[in-house]
């Protein structure tokens, strides 16, 4: 009796830790899938081969993929604002200049616009609730594997 207890309990446990049980949770932003692969030696990803550079990756997540070179590592996130619906025209966010560490969200339901940092994926703004929706980075090399 005490095996097939425990057998249902690991059963139990392992269907409650599931793939889809640990990705990021936000009423606002559907869990689209991304695979994107670059080649750091192509000419149209020679920014991130530099700190604190990014590229827009169009056409896949939300509303496109950030990836940025934090320095040792790559990092990649959506840029589409966490904390409203999507089907707003100001839902896509943007950088404040070339070589900027932050996204920002315009948006007017918030009295001070929503500034997000590429290290963190937070935001220290005042009625932020959500965090950037991060994809995970694989680096091999001078190729960089980005999935959700």
């Amino acid at each position: 009796m005490k095996k097939i207890l425990f057998l249902l309990l690991m059963l139990l446990i392992s269907f409650s830790c599931s793939k889809d049980s640990v990705r990021y949770s936000n009423p606002y932003l559907p869990n689209n899938p991304v695979s994107i692969f670059i080649d750091l030696n192509l000419p149209a990803y020679d920014k991130l081969k530099f700190p604190n550079n990014s590229v827009i990756i169009e056409n896949q997540g939300v509303l496109g993929v950030i990836i940025f070179n934090a320095g040792p590592y790559y990092l990649a996130y959506d840029i589409a604002c966490p904390n409203h619906p999507v089907d707003r025209n100001c839902s896509r966010m943007k950088l404040n200049k070339p070589g900027d560490i932050f996204l920002t969200c315009t948006c007017e339901q918030h009295p001070t616009p929503l500034e997000y940092s590429l290290l963190t994926g937070t935001s220290q703004t005042p009625g932020a609730q959500y965090r950037l929706q991060f994809y995970n980075v694989i680096q091999k090399g001078t190729t960089l594997s980005i999935n959700y």
